[in-house]
């Protein structure tokens, strides 16, 4: 056992890539069809989940700047920091663009409908909210060190009114309407929401690594908790919604998504997203705890995976491997891009 000890970390790192490509390659000998389609699902997956720890550390970053207290401050500095992998985003998203018309077909209700989803506009549009929030996100990293107070809170301010409008059209182009039987005017909302808490997820997992207990451990445990009740209330507005109103466009998805192949998914998300965070987090002597926040954290973030495959799973039942040798892949994937993050966080303090 003392041996594992002084494998280093880049050993451990290229191990995990190994793993990760051998199970993508089983995964595709192992799937008899629809391979394209399978992998492209995965790689919508593995964007998503960096774009919003990405967003979600602009979006603490803004929102502790405009609230002033003290406390803050270090958290903050370090949710800006999240917003590194955006200039990667940059290039995997236009990928992902570019080949979203080969793998399926927006719902075509009107004109404007054909107009509003024409490659070409869905493209142009895309790209310049995707380079306005590399925008903010270079712009802060490079000059909030000399802002004053005044110029943050106003810079702050600027960006969250400009990305509500633009996380709206985005999550709206590139995640609902995957479905074409599935509606929500609180999608764009709740996937703020989620963003929000899986950036407090990292900050646990980022600032708890080598079980250090900080000043603001308790705060940022409560922000958490917060966070993670304010997802559950939206989340089941949604399912209530439709429910009640019972219309079509509304509660189709619910069908899907409460058939039993995918309830272990969603049990996983509701689990990590709240009833573990809410059990951990619920006393200020485990909020105290570096240990039980540090497992809060790691559960946020592997709920966060599978509230994303079940976002975009269900709408190609098709695409779902018997024996899931790419998801876990994709899965392994995910992990070492957050253990390479961690690692060039950790080597810039």
């Amino acid at each position: 056992m003392r041996k594992l000890k002084f494998i280093s970390l880049k050993r451990k790192q290229t191990g995990l890539l190994i793993l990760s490509v051998l199970f993508i390659i089983a995964g595709v000998f192992w799937a008899k069809d629809n391979i394209w389609i399978k992998l492209w699902n995965n790689f919508v997956y593995l964007n998503w989940y960096f774009l919003l720890l990405a967003l979600s550390g602009l979006l603490l970053y803004s929102l502790l700047s405009i609230i002033p207290n003290n406390w803050f401050e270090p958290i903050r500095n370090q949710a800006l920091q999240q917003s590194f992998s955006m200039k990667y985003l940059l290039f995997s998203f236009l990928v992902l663009f570019a080949t979203s018309h080969f793998f399926h077909d927006r719902q075509i209700e009107s004109v404007f409908h054909d107009i509003w989803f024409n490659p070409v506009f869905l493209l142009l549009r895309a790209m310049i909210i995707m380079l306005s929030w590399y925008a903010y996100a270079n712009q802060f990293s490079l000059y909030s060190k000399s802002w004053s107070e005044k110029i943050r809170k106003r810079k702050s301010i600027e960006f969250l009114l400009v990305f509500l409008f633009t996380f709206s059209l985005f999550s709206w182009d590139w995640l609902m309407s995957i479905h074409v039987d599935y509606s929500s005017a609180l999608f764009s909302f709740y996937m703020l929401v989620s963003a929000l808490l899986m950036g407090c997820g990292f900050l646990l997992v980022r600032m708890h690594r080598n079980k250090q207990i900080h000043p603001y451990s308790n705060d940022l445990g409560r922000l958490t908790l917060a966070f993670s009740l304010f997802w559950l209330y939206l989340y089941f507005s949604q399912l209530l919604i439709a429910w009640f109103t019972a219309i079509p466009h509304e509660i189709a998805y619910y069908h899907l998504l409460f058939q039993p192949k995918f309830l272990p998914f969603l049990v996983i998300s509701a689990g990590g997203n709240f009833i573990l965070p809410f059990l951990l987090l619920l006393s200020k002597k485990n909020r105290q705890s570096p240990k039980i926040l540090l497992w809060a954290g790691i559960s946020i973030l592997l709920a966060k995976w599978f509230e994303i495959y079940l976002l975009v799973a269900p709408y190609n039942s098709n695409s779902i491997s018997s024996l899931p040798l790419m998801e876990i892949g994709f899965i392994l994937l995910a992990g070492l891009g957050l253990v390479l993050l961690l690692d060039r966080f950790n080597r810039k303090e």
